[in-house]
């Protein structure tokens, strides 16, 4: 705030006062910023969601860490929890590029060896959910959200999930049909991304 004052004969003085802003005023009010590019809001829910990309690949471990690094209006990021499913369809048709492509459709040189880590090639991206190390009801029990919430609404695939050829596949991305989820080995860095979901701010604490 500016005060000026001007009396015959006497010097003006000018006295600059800043502005304070608390931060937990800027979280509860109404705003008009901008959204980063990429970033959606989902009215049924009032989260934010965004899918990133991230060129040769990711592991499960990385991506979790990724998206917890990331903030949004003040809100830190997880990686996504699909808990219905009106979200899950949101998802499906709000990011295609997370989504596995069919075999027919990936590139030449993406037959999916362990060797292969171009993102290009079509193999997803990484949601939030790992399954519990050594469960006792393999394949399909101990999955577990990364944020505690119940691991109940599911989306599998036919046959999934199923620990393909007897290894551990223990975290959660999208399978090549439609919607459907798949397990895959959470240390595959052929998967091409992740998708960050942020809660609304009195939710994520």
């Amino acid at each position: 705030l500016v005060f000026s004052v001007l009396l015959p004969g006497v010097t003006t003085t000018t006295t600059t006062v800043p502005k304070t802003i608390s931060t937990e005023v800027l979280k509860t009010a109404p705003t008009t910023e901008r959204l980063p590019d990429g970033v959606l809001l989902n009215e049924a829910n009032g989260h934010f969601y965004e899918a990133v990309t991230v060129p040769g690949g990711i592991d499960w471990e990385d991506a979790k860490a990724a998206a917890e690094s990331r903030l949004i209006r003040g809100v830190q990021g997880h990686l996504v929890t699909i808990t219905s499913q009106q979200e899950d369809l949101f998802i499906a048709t709000s990011f295609r590029e997370a989504f596995p492509r069919i075999l027919s459709e990936r590139p030449v040189g993406c037959s999916g060896g362990p060797t292969t880590v171009e993102s290009t090639c079509g193999y997803g991206y990484w949601f939030g959910a790992r399954q519990q190390s050594g469960s006792s009801d393999e394949p399909e029990g101990g999955w577990e959200w990364v944020t505690g919430e119940p691991f109940v609404y599911t989306a599998w695939a036919d046959g999934q999930p199923n620990d393909h050829l007897g290894r551990e596949e223990d975290c959660l991305n999208p399978h090549p049909a439609g919607s459907l989820w798949n397990d895959s080995q959470c240390d595959d860095r052929r998967i091409g991304g992740y998708i960050v979901e942020y809660d609304t701010p009195n939710e994520s604490g």
